[in-house]
């Protein structure tokens, strides 16, 4: 592996008596001060969700069995915190694969369900170690990572001040700032902007991303829109292929039933879903089937026990009770039924099942989930009026006729009319269908933009 100069990782820190200096000294005390709720954090996490008991020295930068990092010619190391980033970073760990296949990939998360949809797309997996500079060192020390690419909005100042100390060159991929994320950073400017500087590359979504980061500092690298990665999500196949069964053999006997979706939903949409739901009386919803998948697996318990209170009967995904949906001649009034998706990974399988999708965290002002995977599996999309984490897609699939915007409480009326109308229904679906692959090609452009960086460390074959 090519030793680097220095000077390739562009500036130094730039903290000395200053106000940044105050803050990221603040900063760091009150991590190590807040320590113990941090380990407290993760136990209460725990209770809905085992998997957060996992690991737990990773989070130190201590690997147990592991005496060394296994053996590659060099390592590009991909932050991808939770699910979505997870997702996103697919495309471009495939492209990176394909054209430096001797480099290892090494994948950290933030949260197990980031964790597990990485599974299988990396040579390494481990958790990211919180902002402790001794943790942060040690897993620089054991990785030796050459280059960092750190997935849409994930800016730590410990992690980006040891990049440096280190010399690994960090670049943001599938950056990303919306207006309240803005405003925030702007608050917290004097620790914010320093550890932006310390980037030596940004590839971001769109140009108002740019612009809005470059309001932050004048210290910033240059900054390249290449796009959003997640229009070159490929579903996977075998998920298409279930849901395709399921819709199959829901409609053996419903040939007219419809289904909606309401995906990825958050805390408080659920019990807006359910009363608007409700409103609609027995002889509406009939030949309708509601389904419910919401975002965090912790949440499964609690979202079917409050639609078991609000007077439906309640299947679940993840037990037996499932498979009466699709049995031949099956009798079950769908207009006392509501579905519980609780199950991970299965998301396109819900979308190649419903008829409509209601996009969760558009409807309790969470700035919505990802509209574009429902759009690339021909779904119609109804948004609430928070969009901000998708600001350009939404307003893409709006204009293409690919989307729906209503205020929150009209989501069920705006998917039960579109679904009166199979038309227009079916031309929303054309359209969300021709949008997700209109805008692809994020993976290639950020992959060309980091030949060079890897090319200067790589022993592999040369692109």
């Amino acid at each position: 592996m090519v030793e680097r100069d220095p000077a390739s990782v562009d500036r130094a820190w730039p903290f000395g008596l200053s106000p940044a200096f105050i803050w990221f000294s603040v900063y760091c005390m009150l991590w190590r001060v807040g320590a113990p709720f941090v380990w407290l954090y993760l136990l209460k996490r725990s209770i809905g969700m085992p998997a957060y008991r996992k690991h737990w020295f990773e989070r130190l930068g201590l690997y147990g069995t592991l005496a060394s990092r296994p053996q590659k010619s060099a390592w590009i190391w991909i932050h991808a915190v939770s699910l979505g980033e997870t997702r996103a970073a697919q495309s471009l760990i495939e492209r990176l694969r394909l054209d430096w296949p001797d480099a290892g990939i090494l994948l950290t998360h933030g949260t197990p369900t980031g964790r597990l949809a990485g599974e299988g797309l990396c040579d390494a997996q481990v958790y990211l170690p919180y902002e402790w500079s001794g943790s942060i060192r040690r897993f620089l020390r054991f990785w030796k990572p050459s280059l960092g690419l750190i997935m849409e909005t994930e800016v730590w100042p410990v992690l980006c001040q040891a990049c440096k100390e280190h010399q690994v060159p960090v670049v943001l991929v599938n950056g990303r700032l919306s207006e309240r994320s803005l405003k925030k950073a702007r608050r917290y400017a004097p620790l914010i902007a320093p550890a932006l500087a310390q980037f030596s590359g940004m590839l971001v979504q769109t140009e108002a991303d740019a612009q809005r980061l470059r309001s932050l500092s004048p210290d910033l690298c240059a900054i390249q829109v290449t796009g959003n990665l997640k229009f070159d999500i490929e579903l996977d196949p075998l998920r298409l292929l279930q849901g395709e069964q399921w819709r199959q053999g829901f409609r053996a006997s419903r040939p007219a039933a419809k289904v909606i979706v309401a995906a990825s939903t958050r805390e408080g949409e659920e019990d807006l879903l359910i009363a608007c739901w409700r409103a609609y009386g027995c002889g509406q919803r009939e030949g309708l089937l509601l389904v419910i998948v919401p975002r965090h697996p912790q949440r499964f318990s609690a979202v079917s026990l409050a639609v078991s209170h609000a007077g439906f009967d309640v299947i679940r995904r993840s037990e037996p009770d499932f498979q009466r949906l699709f049995e031949p001649g099956g009798t079950d009034s769908l207009d006392a039924i509501v579905v519980i998706g609780d199950s991970i990974g299965e998301m396109a399988s819900w979308y190649r099942f419903a008829d409509v999708v209601i996009m969760g965290g558009s409807l309790a002002g969470r700035g919505s989930q990802n509209l574009i995977e429902p759009c690339s599996a021909g779904c119609p999309v109804i948004l609430g009026p928070s969009i901000y984490n998708f600001e350009q897609a939404a307003s893409q699939a709006l204009s293409a006729g690919a989307a729906i915007q209503v205020q929150a409480k009209e989501a069920v009326s705006a998917a039960y009319e579109l679904l009166l109308d199979p038309v227009r229904c079916q031309r929303m679906a054309h359209a969300a269908f021709t949008f997700s692959k209109a805008h692809r090609g994020a993976a290639a452009r950020s992959a060309d933009y980091l030949k060079p960086m890897i090319k200067a460390f790589s022993s592999g074959p040369q692109p």
